[in-house]
C-alpha cells in the first residue's frame, strides 16, 4: 500500500495551532474542501454547539496514457 506523507513546521504554541484549526471559521483558510462556514463559528466548538458548512466535493477520474 503507497503512503504519503507531509509534514510543516508551525511556529506557534500548540495551543494557539489547535485553538486555530478547531475554530470552525478559520477552516476555508486551510481545509481545500469547506467553502464558508455559518452559525456562531468564532470559537472552537462545545460539545452539542451547531454550525452550518458549505463545503465542495471534488472527484476526479485518472486517465491511462495512450
Amino acid at each position: 500500500m503507497t503512503r504519503i506523507y507531509n509534514s510543516i513546521q508551525i511556529n506557534r504554541p500548540i495551543e494557539r495551532v489547535f485553538d486555530f484549526i478547531t475554530t470552525p471559521a478559520n477552516w476555508p483558510q486551510w481545509h481545500p474542501a469547506s467553502v464558508s462556514v455559518g452559525g456562531n463559528a468564532e470559537h472552537s466548538l462545545l460539545p452539542g454547539e451547531k454550525i452550518t458548512k458549505k463545503f465542495q466535493s471534488r472527484v476526479g477520474a485518472a486517465r491511462s496514457p495512450g
